[in-house]
Formats: C-alpha cells, sequence, structure tokens
C-alpha cells in the first residue's frame, strides 16, 4: 500500500527533503520484519556489517531494502539463504542484499530497472511480479537519496 501511495505521490521522490535517516536502524528493522517469512518458506534472511551513517531527504529509505528484500525472498529458492550486507566506505554506505535467485541476462541488467520490466528468467518462473519493485527503489535510491543501485551476478 505505501509503495501505491508513493507511486500515485511521484513528487515525493526528489532530493528537497532534510530527514536524516539512520541507515543500519531502518535495513535491519525491515530484515528481522522479513526473517519470518523466509523462514516460512524453507530460507533465511541474515544482516551483517554495520552503518553509522544517515541518508539525507524524505524519509522514504526504508522502501529500498523492502523492495531489495522482498524480492530476494520471492524469487530465491526453498533452502538458500538471503545475505544482507551493510558498511560504511569512505563517506558513502554500502548496502548489498545477495541471494540465489534466477538468471540475470547481461542485456537485463539495467532494464530490470525500468518500469514494468522483469527478466525473462523471472518471467518464464510464474512467481508472480509487476515489475515495478526494482524502478521504485531505483528512483527512491537515485532521485531522494543521490545514490547508485545495480545488480550483478555470479555465474
Amino acid at each position: 500500500m505505501r509503495t501505491d501511495a508513493l507511486d500515485l505521490a511521484g513528487n515525493i521522490l526528489d532530493s528537497s527533503g532534510n530527514a536524516r535517516v539512520p541507515i543500519f536502524k531502518k535495513i535491519d528493522k525491515v530484515q528481522r520484519c522479513f526473517k519470518s517469512m523466509a523462514i516460512n518458506q524453507g530460507k533465511s534472511v541474515s544482516l551483517s556489517g554495520s552503518s553509522f551513517n544517515f541518508a539525507v531527504g524524505h524519509d522514504v529509505f526504508e522502501l529500498v531494502p523492502y523492495l531489495l528484500i522482498d524480492n530476494a525472498v520471492k524469487y530465491s529458492p526453498m533452502g538458500y539463504d538471503i545475505s544482507v550486507e551493510v558498511s560504511d566506505y569512505n563517506n558513502s554506505t554500502r548496502f548489498n542484499v545477495r541471494s540465489y535467485g534466477p538468471k540475470i541476462l547481461d542485456h537485463e541488467k539495467t532494464s530490470i530497472f525500468e518500469p514494468h520490466v522483469r527478466g525473462e528468467a523471472a518471467l518464464s518462473s510464474k512467481i508472480p511480479g509487476t515489475g515495478v519493485g526494482l524502478n521504485m527503489a531505483k528512483r527512491i535510491v537515485e532521485n531522494v537519496f543521490g545514490g547508485e543501485i545495480f545488480c550483478s551476478q555470479i555465474d
């Protein structure tokens, strides 16, 4: 519901907010919320690392880990772990969600962040999805917090 409201109120996705959002606290909260869902599906979610940084912008940062961890839980097969890692590096914070999921082709690594786009393997998996989550995460990271988001895959 919050995602839909944010999508309709697209003007909040700008950089004019000035809330100091504690990054690690928000990521920790979200990953704890997903733990029981993951366990019920035969998966696990773990958090490692730390961050003492704050993101400055509208207080919508927690939607980013929500969207990314939700995707990881949704697409990871039973028995696999989802690893959430946070670290401060220079004056920025790195936040990684690592999971085992459908193969993402090289040409899809940027297009999956476009609205209503899903990778071929995700489409053929028959797992329901609309292709808006990664786009929303990208818009928040880039437009609200001035960061970057990308996908990488280990073959």
